[in-house]
């Protein structure tokens, strides 16, 4: 099988037919052959190819089974190993009832297979996988991964595995770019007129959705800024109750809710998922329906508001810290499409067409390697209002973190997002500067001039808050706050010199 391929590798490049922008399949040799990332394959027959998300990842698939193809660049063997183990660590330590079923290692090929839980909702539910490792060259991890239904698996795993077996290193030529396909334009709700101003929020952490007095922390902090916002952001976990009187105070005064809704366990965080620990996902339990009454409830609630608001659910998915993130399911990002689409329906069932859905990936995809890709985890423009933006300055607040200004933050995530989502709007759903590192008031004045060259981005909110070492508050020091105020009021100022 490599014998064919390479001889229809040497053909094509012969011929010069090969162009520089994308890769593609030569349907009449049987080969896929894929020059920006250097490698080539024999097409499996009888399955439908889809290159839509192919800077990351090419597919094939069948009505009952899947296969996805991963290039990793590595500097080294030895980061081809820590990337090849960290990846897979859900399925070799079997977190939220994966089956790790074989696990050998030969010379430089690794190969898993493992079984996970059943989600009802998932249909046909493709939860029998396999996946082969491969040190394809000293600076290549070319990854197969099959999965499939209980009876379409041991052909898919067949085909898969000479997909595998027929795999070689070719020249790298030119760049790979998105074809991801679009349904018709639609005026999001909550859009802002043509001319408006970009508009604020703030995430202020005394404010309680479940209290009376909901709005008075955010008052208070207006009232220190000397200026008004317009959008409030809260988080609710799983089990908690919609924030009634909170949505209903905030359209009495003009504010929009940013309501962040996350799968934690119930009513705390105690669920949360870490690099180094893990909590139990909750996607197993959405998927069967356990989260369903539940869920139900929220939305009629949230719909005999009548209120619009932002619904951001379960943000920075490919963030390796969230328990809804593939990192927890063996890196398959469909679990999260299903366990969004899931949700959104139930939402629309009940009549909650006031929630305004926000998909908001972190603006790095934390593990950065291919299959954790932001794009992999989008569930479609019908289930998406809006596209939310994340991106914090942590300057020196962590190990390894580095300062870096706002259009650093920025600057690559509003690109791409244009770029593959051109139907949604963008609004900043929660950003920052720490203090430590550099000069917070310079950013915040380089920050508001930077931001008029960001045109797509309609609503930013600030996170007024710390967290550990990481001082995002508005007046640490008091003089980032004047900063801001000045900001919000129009008042020019000239850029403080950042700090040598």
């Amino acid at each position: 099988m490599r014998g064919a391929v390479a001889a229809v590798i040497a053909a094509i490049l012969f011929l010069g037919s090969i162009g520089a922008a994308r890769a593609h399949a030569a349907a009449d040799s049987g080969a896929f052959i894929d020059l920006p990332d250097g490698y080539a394959l024999t097409v499996p027959t009888g399955w439908t190819f889809n290159g839509s998300l192919l800077p990351d990842v090419a597919r094939w698939n069948t009505t009952d089974a899947s296969i996805r193809v991963y290039m990793q660049p590595v500097a080294s063997p030895q980061a081809a190993a820590t990337y090849i183990g960290y990846s897979n660590r859900s399925i070799d330590e079997q977190w939220n009832g994966i089956q790790l079923q074989a696990l050998t290692q030969t010379g430089n090929t690794w190969f898993r297979q493992w079984l996970r839980p059943a989600m009802a909702d998932m249909q046909p539910d493709m939860r029998q996988y396999a996946e082969w490792d491969e040190l394809l060259t000293p600076t290549q991890v070319m990854t197969v991964m099959v999965n499939a239904t209980t009876a379409a698996f041991p052909s898919a795993f067949s085909t898969a595995e000479q997909l595998f077996y027929s795999i070689l290193p070719a020249p790298m030529v030119g760049t790979n770019t998105f074809n991801i396909p679009h349904t018709g334009a639609r005026t999001p709700p909550l859009q802002p007129a043509a001319g408006t101003p970009l508009q604020w929020g703030l995430y202020v952490p005394t404010l309680n959705p479940q209290v009376p007095d909901h709005l008075q922390a955010v008052q208070s902090a207006e009232a220190a800024i000397g200026h008004g916002v317009r959008v409030v952001m809260v988080y609710v976990g799983f089990g908690e109750p919609f924030p009634t009187a909170l949505i209903q105070q905030a359209a009495a005064s003009g504010q929009i809710v940013e309501l962040t809704l996350q799968s934690w366990a119930p009513v705390s965080n105690s669920g949360r998922a870490t690099p180094y620990t893990h909590g139990t996902s909750r996607d197993a339990a959405i998927l069967n329906g356990q989260y369903d009454a539940y869920l139900t409830k929220f939305a009629q609630a949230a719909a005999a508001t009548g209120q619009p608001f932002f619904l951001r659910l379960d943000n920075e998915m490919n963030g390796d810290w969230d328990p809804w993130s593939a990192f927890q399911w063996g890196k398959d990002t469909s679990i999260y499409i299903a366990e969004w689409r899931h949700i959104y329906g139930i939402f629309q069932n009940a009549g909650a067409t006031n929630a305004v859905w926000v998909w908001n990936p972190n603006n790095k995809n934390l593990p950065p390697y291919r299959w954790n890709a932001a794009a992999l985890y989008y569930p479609g423009d019908a289930y998406v209002d809006w596209v939310g933006l994340t991106s914090y300055n942590l300057g020196t607040g962590q190990p390894g973190s580095t300062w870096q200004s706002f259009n650093q933050g920025f600057a690559a995530t509003d690109a791409r997002d244009q770029q593959l989502y051109p139907t949604k709007p963008l609004l900043i759903t929660e950003f920052a500067s720490n203090n430590q590192g550099g000069n917070k008031v310079a950013w915040i004045q380089d920050m508001f001039a930077s931001l008029p060259n960001y045109p797509a981005i309609r609503y930013a909110v600030w996170w007024d808050a710390n967290q550990g070492s990481l001082h995002y508050a508005l007046n640490e020091p008091p003089a980032a706050l004047t900063a801001f105020s000045a900001g919000l009021n129009g008042v020019t100022v000239t850029p403080t010199p950042p700090a040598p």
